[in-house]
């Protein structure tokens, strides 16, 4: 390299020599669509959870239930009631239809529901659905609509969609089965009582959505099941009570997956997978999850038993 002959060409240098360093260590900087795909970027084509398809509720039981998480594919949930679930989450049947639906609208941080934004779904759709950038990393600072939707207009809307027809740990509570006959009961006929017994289990549905590179950092709850129904979603997932490196509460989770996932080890990086229409998720109790929406329009509806 020439030496550099005055002081303003030796900051020149100085800078190029840093907006490489920084390109090295934070990859998502400089991100151009032309240069990396976001599939390169995200991983949107890894998958390091087990994926089934058609899975039984006995299976379930026995396999996953309380132990692992588990992606089902071509579950064929969303037809209801002789309509198409689908079809009327699509953009244009929300607006035309549900657009003076109430949307209390939160904040997309680790620390979900501490700051809301009233609204309405049509306003939403319009004005609040937008692509996450790298420019803000905050998630405290990003809304996103998800859950709280009650009275007769919402659930008239939600009552369009099918629940899947798994239980979750809850079901042994839900049932006030007595403890002496679980114990005295095979694996097998715990499977049994409890798939008998699904319909009984209290649900909540929490219908989504999210645009592009939106969605939550890492939490956790209880059980529950998300289903794909437009779009794209990653989830990744660590066990209960594992230290998650490299994280700050309100960073988004594109911020996350873009700069720290790739400078993880094999023994700290997260279980995941995307999510495709159809593709339902289950997450057991206190599994910590974040997730991370790939495309512009992205709707999911969660199911917690």
């Amino acid at each position: 390299m020439p030496k550099p002959q005055s002081a303003s060409q030796l900051l020149a240098v100085i800078g190029v020599a840093l907006a490489v360093l920084f390109a090295f260590v934070n990859p998502g900087l400089f991100w151009s669509r032309n240069e990396v795909s976001k599939t390169q970027l995200t991983g949107a084509d890894i998958c390091t959870i087990k994926r089934v398809s058609k899975l039984s509720c006995e299976t379930f039981v026995k396999e996953y239930m309380g132990k692992q998480p588990v992606v089902i594919r071509n579950a064929d949930t969303a037809s209801y009631n002789g309509e198409n679930f689908a079809e009327i989450s699509q953009m244009e049947s929300l607006l035309s239809s549900y657009s003076s639906l109430f949307a209390k609208v939160s904040t997309a941080n680790a620390h979900t529901g501490r700051e809301w934004l009233e609204t309405n779904l049509g306003d939403f759709l319009k004005n609040w659905l937008k692509p996450q950038t790298m420019g803000n990393s905050r998630g405290n600072e990003t809304f996103y609509l998800f859950g709280s939707q009650f009275g007769e207009e919402w659930e008239a809307f939600l009552s369009h969609y099918r629940a899947p027809v798994y239980p979750s740990e809850s079901i042994r509570a839900q049932l006030r089965t007595d403890e002496t006959t679980i114990v005295s009961l095979n694996q097998k006929d715990v499977a049994s009582l409890y798939c008998q017994n699904t319909e009984k289990v209290e649900r909540t549905l929490s219908f989504g959505i999210g645009g592009e590179n939106t969605g939550v950092p890492f939490h956790f709850h209880g059980p529950g099941f998300l289903e794909m129904i437009h779009g794209r979603k990653q989830f990744l997932l660590y066990p209960p009570n594992h230290r998650i490196p490299l994280f700050d509460p309100n960073v988004t989770s594109f911020h996350w997956v873009i700069n720290s996932l790739s400078r993880l080890d094999g023994r700290n990086k997260p279980l995941r997978c995307t999510l495709e229409p159809g593709d339902i998720i289950y997450f057991p109790n206190e599994w910590l999850h974040a997730t991370l929406n790939l495309d512009g329009y992205n709707v999911f509806m969660a199911t917690f038993a």
